[in-house]
């Protein structure tokens, strides 16, 4: 593990299903209640992503991976797949 907690990996899944329901992990642990985002319409095409900007500052080197499916994740398989890949990342 990084001594720097800024600097330390984490695992973080946003999983939406068809109804509409989001939910945030961070390391295989679900965060909270769940979101209610049914009242956003329209697709998800590769013009409207931003990802490694935080602070006003483009962050590249936030990012290990990102991985999009086409089916919901159950709890069970975003665990397996954290416990799977953190060695990747120190953590």
């Amino acid at each position: 593990s990084n001594s720097n907690p800024s600097l330390n990996w984490k695992l973080l899944t946003l999983v939406c299903d068809r109804d509409g329901i989001a939910s945030l992990y961070e390391n295989g642990v679900v965060l909270g209640a769940t979101l209610d985002i049914s009242a956003h319409t329209g697709s998800i095409d590769s013009t409207n992503w931003t990802f490694g900007y935080g602070s006003g500052v483009y962050q590249p080197q936030c990012l290990g991976e990102v991985l999009i499916f086409n089916r919901t994740l159950s709890a069970i398989e975003i665990k397996n797949y954290y416990e799977l890949t953190r060695s990747r990342y120190g953590a």
